[in-house]
């Protein structure tokens, strides 16, 4: 395991790049619907509890030793939102 950027930058790197680049986005609530730019927003997100097999929560949290490899599995899953059961402090 090897982590290339620090936590936040690899999962900031979900974010698709026009929201990244936008300087200031129109959001709001449309009856269930959240609304960006006027399009709905699907959030597709998981809850990220990076604890090698075998460790103990809070004990074994490794956020830096995962990020690279999760950051990455997350994208390709269309992954968009990551709640995490700790705070990540380990940057």
């Amino acid at each position: 395991r090897r982590a290339a950027l620090p936590v936040w930058a690899a999962l900031f790197a979900l974010l698709p790049l026009r929201a990244a680049a936008a300087a200031v986005a129109a959001v709001s609530i449309q009856g269930r619907q959240l609304v960006v730019d006027g399009a709905p927003f699907h959030l597709k997100g998981v809850n990220w509890n990076p604890v090698p097999r075998g460790g103990v929560h809070p004990h074994d949290l490794d956020f830096r030793g995962f990020v690279a490899a999760d950051a990455e599995l997350m994208a390709v899953a269309g992954i968009n939102a990551v709640r995490t059961y700790e705070p990540i402090d380990d940057t």
